[in-house]
């Protein structure tokens, strides 16, 4: 282990009594509360200064809420440091009002990203509204974290080009 104190960049807490997430369907093992206490004992042995929340997919229509619960987590640990929120990219400058609203619920909320790893189409975070979703980022002072396959790489790639200020 480290003798020196780490950020976390990655960490996902979740607690299914709370939202629905489809992915944990069938799947005993993770279908149970994973918060802040359980992440101090997955990581006792390592000094951990910060850590990043992203957010774990939850049903679309709780994001927001997801956004804030997460958001709560510092009451419980104050070195949780940013919040790394889901938002609908996809639909351009129609998310400006989403991201309004996402940018009020903390100061914490620091980035986005929005799971594309499970799109069979692997061009979709080239698709112009979704650049625009992206691009519009930048607007707000977020970042955008990519979650994506190997067959998606080209196309993310191309993203990244055509959104340099996010």
């Amino acid at each position: 282990m480290p003798d020196f104190p780490i950020i976390d960049s990655h960490v996902h807490l979740w607690d299914p009594t709370i939202f629905r997430m489809p992915w944990l369907d069938g799947n005993d093992l993770l279908n149970k509360p994973y918060g802040i206490t359980e992440f101090h004992a997955h990581t006792e042995s390592v000094e951990v200064e910060s850590f990043v929340y992203l957010e774990v997919d939850v049903a679309p229509d709780l994001s927001l809420l997801e956004a804030q619960w997460a958001a709560d987590r510092v009451r419980e640990d104050p070195t949780l440091g940013a919040v790394i929120a889901h938002a609908p990219l996809e639909y351009g400058e129609q998310g400006r009002a989403y991201l309004a609203v996402l940018m009020t619920l903390s100061p914490l909320i620091r980035g986005v990203r929005r799971l594309i790893q499970g799109e069979p189409d692997p061009d979709f975070c080239v698709r112009p509204r979704f650049v625009d979703g992206v691009r519009m980022l930048a607007d707000y002072g977020l970042s955008f974290d990519l979650c994506i396959t190997h067959r998606q790489l080209p196309a993310a790639i191309q993203l990244v080009r055509q959104c340099p200020d996010t």
